[in-house]
C-alpha cells in the first residue's frame, strides 16, 4: 500500500490510511521507521464518487467524508450524500471543522456518528482557530424515496480529518498596511490547493482582514471593489490580468500605489506570477508603477517588513562588555565593542536596531534600561522601572524603543520611547496575568508574549498593537495553544522570537521533561514541530532575526550560544555569551 506509484483511494483504502500510515507526528525529530508507521511516499488522490445503490449508513457517511475532502465547487458530488430537505440547507462555504485522524464512523444497521478530537476550525474567511474540543456528531440518517439511506443532518460546513485537510489545503498570507502605510501585513489563511488560483486569493483580500486583526491594519482598495468579471487570468507570460470594478475609479496616484501593493503581494505567493496587469470594467487602469503597463512583482518589495537587503550582525554581552560575534574560519570570534561598551558588565539583555547602530541594554538590578548609539562612549538611562523585561527596537516610520515593566501597584506598563519621548501604553491584554517575555512582530501591528495568569498557567500568545487612536494600546490577547493530541501543553515556556511574519520560535518544555525544547509555532496554531534535540544546552533565552521564509535564531544557554541552520542543525555559535542580540 505504501509503494511509490501514484495511488486513487477509494472508501476502505482511505480508512486505514489514515488510520494506520498517514498519521502525522507533531513532535519529535523525522526519522525512518519500519513497517505500517511510516508515512508512505505516494501521491494520494481522494476521489469524489457518488452514493451507491444499498450503501449502509456507514458506507453513506463515509462517502460523504471522502467527497469533502478534496475542493470541488459547490461540492455537487458530497450533496448526493444529504437528503433531498437538507441539501440546499446545507453550506460548505459556511467553513471547515478538522478532526484527529485514527477515528472512524461509529454506525448501527439505522444511524452514524463520528466522535474524534478536534484539530481546529477554519472560518468563512480561512482564518484558522485551534481547537481541544472532541467532536461529536450525529448524521441523522433516514431513507429516501428510493429506500437509499441519506444524511438528514449533515455538518455545519466541511468536516475533514486532519491528514487530508493538511494534504488539500494550503497556508496563503493576504496583505494589508500597517496604519502608518509603511509596510505591508500578512493575514493568514488557508485556501483550498483546488483552488490555488489568482481569482481565490483576490477574493480573500478583497473580503478584508478577519475580525481579529482589523482593528490594526488599513486598506487601500475601497470596500465595495468586486472583481470585474469574477476571475483573474494568467497569460503565458506570467501576468494576472486583474480586471476591477468602478468602485476604484475615482482613487488618487498614492492609493492607486498602495491598492497595487497589496494586490501583487498577495498574487506573488503563486508560482511563476511575474506581475500584474490592472483594468477597470476590462479598460486599462493607470497605476504610478506600471511598466508598459504591468506592475511588476519586485516593484513593492520595499514594503517587505523582513527585507533581505538588511546586512544582518549578530551582537552578545560576556561578563567583561559587548561584543561582535564575526564568523571566521575558526568558527566564531567575539570582538570587543571600543569605548565604554566594550566593558560593560553585568548585562541581563540587549537589544540592537534593525539599522545596527544603537543598542539598549537592562542591567544586574533590572531598574534601568540605557540606550543610545553604539559609537557614543556610555548612553544614557532612558527609563528607569522596576523589573524591566528585554527591550526592543522596532522599525516603523520611527524608530521605537518599547520596554515592559513593573508599576508601583504591582501591575505591569508597557513604554514606547521615540528619541527623549517616553510613552506610556496600557496592557489590557494581559489584565488577569503578568508578561513574562515577549517580541513584536517585524510589521508592528502584533505582539508575541509568554504570560502567567493569577492561576499560575503559563500562556503563548499574541496580542495586538492598536494604534488606531492616539494613545497606543495593547488589546486583543488571543492564546496560541501548543497543547493538542498526543501533545501536553507545556510546563515551561521561557522565550519566544518571530522567525517570519506570521512563525514563531518558542522555548518551552513539556511532558514532564525538564530541558527547553525550540518549537516552531504559527500565530494560529495551525501547525506546530520541534526543531531541535538540546544536548545539555541550559537554555534560557532566543534572539531571532526575522525573514520571509526562514528567519534566523540563536538559542543562547549557560552552557553556550547555538545558531539555527535548520530542523535538528544546531551548531554551537560560541560560548560565554550572556545575551544576543541581531541587528537587521
Amino acid at each position: 500500500m505504501c509503494g511509490g506509484r501514484r495511488i486513487v483511494v477509494w472508501l476502505g483504502l482511505l480508512t486505514l490510511l489514515i488510520a494506520g500510515c498517514a498519521r502525522i507526528p507533531t513532535v519529535g525529530p523525522v526519522t525512518p521507521a519500519d513497517g505500517p508507521s511510516r508515512l508512505p511516499d505516494v501521491s494520494v488522490e481522494v476521489a469524489a464518487e457518488p452514493p451507491t445503490a444499498g450503501a449502509s449508513p456507514r458506507m453513506v457517511v463515509e462517502g460523504f467524508l471522502q467527497a469533502m475532502a478534496n475542493y470541488q465547487q459547490g461540492y455537487g458530488i458530497a450533496r448526493l450524500y444529504v437528503s433531498e430537505g437538507a441539501r440546499d440547507a446545507w453550506r460548505p462555504e459556511s467553513g471547515i471543522t478538522i478532526y484527529e485522524d485514527g477515528y472512524g464512523v461509529t454506525s448501527t444497521p439505522e444511524n452514524a456518528s463520528l466522535e474524534a478530537p478536534l484539530r481546529g476550525f477554519v472560518g468563512p474567511d480561512g482564518a484558522f482557530r485551534a481547537s481541544a474540543d472532541t467532536l461529536t456528531h450525529d448524521f441523522g440518517m433516514a431513507r429516501d424515496s428510493d429506500g437509499e439511506w441519506r444524511i438528514t443532518n449533515p455538518p455545519n460546513g466541511l468536516l475533514i480529518s486532519r491528514y487530508l485537510f493538511e494534504k488539500f489545503y494550503r497556508p496563503a498570507n493576504i496583505y494589508f498596511f500597517d496604519p502608518s502605510w509603511t509596510t505591508v501585513v500578512p493575514d493568514p489563511i488557508f485556501v483550498p490547493v483546488g483552488n490555488w488560483t489568482p481569482t481565490a486569493l483576490l477574493q480573500a483580500l478583497l473580503r478584508g482582514p478577519g475580525d481579529w486583526l482589523n482593528p490594526v491594519v488599513v486598506t487601500a482598495i475601497p470596500s465595495q471593489t468586486k472583481l470585474n468579471v469574477q476571475a483573474a487570468f494568467v497569460d503565458p507570460e506570467g501576468v494576472v490580468e486583474v480586471s476591477l470594478s468602478e468602485s476604484v475609479a475615482a482613487l488618487a496616484d498614492e492609493q492607486r500605489s498602495r491598492m497595487a501593493g497589496q494586490i501583487t503581494w498577495t498574487l506573488s505567493q503563486l508560482d511563476d506570477v511575474s506581475g500584474v496587469r490592472f483594468l477597470m470594467n476590462g479598460a486599462p487602469y493607470a497605476v504610478p508603477e506600471a511598466d508598459e503597463g504591468v506592475v511588476r512583482i519586485q516593484a513593492f518589495s520595499w514594503l517587505d517588513p523582513t527585507p533581505d537587503r538588511r546586512t544582518v550582525e549578530v551582537f552578545g554581552a560576556t561578563d567583561d562588555g559587548f561584543v561582535s560575534v564575526l564568523d571566521s574560519p575558526r568558527g566564531a570570534e567575539l570582538r570587543t565593542l571600543s569605548g565604554a561598551l566594550g566593558t560593560v558588565a553585568g548585562v541581563t539583555a540587549m537589544d540592537v536596531s534593525p539599522t545596527g547602530d544603537r543598542i539598549a541594554w537592562t542591567g544586574p538590578g533590572e531598574d534601568a534600561l540605557r540606550a543610545g548609539l553604539i559609537n557614543e562612549d556610555l548612553p544614557p538611562v532612558v527609563l528607569e522601572a522596576q523589573h524591566l523585561l528585554r527591550p526592543q527596537f522596532v522599525l516603523g516610520r520611527e524608530l521605537e524603543l518599547w520596554a515592559i515593566a513593573d508599576e508601583e501597584d504591582g501591575g505591569q506598563l508597557a513604554h514606547r520611547i521615540i528619541g527623549d519621548r517616553v510613552e506610556p501604553v496600557r496592557l489590557e491584554a494581559f489584565a488577569g496575568s503578568r508578561v513574562e517575555a515577549y517580541r513584536i512582530s517585524p510589521d508592528g501591528t502584533r505582539i508575541a508574549a509568554v504570560r502567567r495568569t493569577d492561576e499560575g498557567r503559563l500562556e503563548l500568545g499574541v496580542a495586538r498593537i492598536n494604534r488606531s487612536n492616539p494613545a497606543i494600546v495593547i488589546d486583543g490577547w488571543r492564546e496560541v495553544s501548543m497543547e493538542a493530541p498526543g501533545r501536553s501543553r507545556p510546563d515551561q515556556i521561557v522565550d519566544v522570537g518571530w522567525l517570519t511574519p506570521t512563525h514563531l520560535i518558542v522555548l518551552a518544555s513539556g511532558e514532564g521533561r525538564q530541558t527547553l525544547r525550540p518549537y516552531r509555532i504559527d500565530i494560529q496554531a495551525a501547525f506546530v514541530s520541534e526543531i531541535g534535540q538540546p544536548d545539555n544546552w541550559q537554555s534560557f533565552a532566543v534572539a531571532t532575526s526575522p525573514r520571509a521564509e526562514n528567519g534566523r535564531a540563536v538559542v543562547v544557554g549557560a552552557a553556550g550560544s547555538w545558531r539555527f541552520e535548520d530542523d535538528y542543525r544546531w551548531p554551537l555559535l560560541t560560548r560565554g555569551l550572556v545575551a544576543v542580540a541581531y541587528a537587521g
